[in-house]
């Protein structure tokens, strides 16, 4: 379980040929985190409660390939928490990085180059009405 604030995650890790084991591990766990979070006056926000497999490109890939041998559906958590389904997602934010499923960055690196393009535009717009040391400050402390 990691908490920082307001914020907690709790994570499980298992061979890729054993998720179903490491979905039971994460339900007995939510299901202790819940009940403690009741005990203490608390209330865990089902809609902002996410799930996600995060196994890598080869890894997801090869358990695709073996799923499709085996005429099954590929590999999912499902779980549960007061009696409806946490939603799978392939990315997710936490503490303001986009982690997704296959930890590649992609989405983290786009939605990075989108602010700081963002800023640099404003910067040019507001740089005729700002003195030299004025434009230094702020490139240093937004961009």
């Amino acid at each position: 379980m990691n908490i920082y604030a307001d914020d907690a995650a709790l994570i499980s890790n298992s061979r890729w040929d054993n998720i179903s084991s490491m979905n039971n591990n994460i339900q007995k766990n939510l299901q202790n985190i819940q009940q403690w979070a009741i005990m203490n006056k608390m209330i865990i926000n089902e809609t902002k409660t996410k799930s996600m497999l995060i196994r890598g490109k080869r890894l997801r890939k090869c358990m695709e390939k073996q799923h499709l041998a085996q005429n099954s559906s590929v590999a999912q958590l499902s779980i549960i928490l007061s009696n409806s389904p946490i939603e799978n997602v392939h990315s997710h934010k936490i503490l303001g990085i986009e982690v997704d499923e296959d930890l590649d960055f992609t989405n983290q690196c786009e939605i990075l180059a989108k602010k700081i393009s963002k800023r640099i535009g404003l910067l040019k717009y507001i740089s005729p009405y700002l003195k030299r040391n004025q434009r230094e400050i702020y490139y240093k402390a937004v961009i």
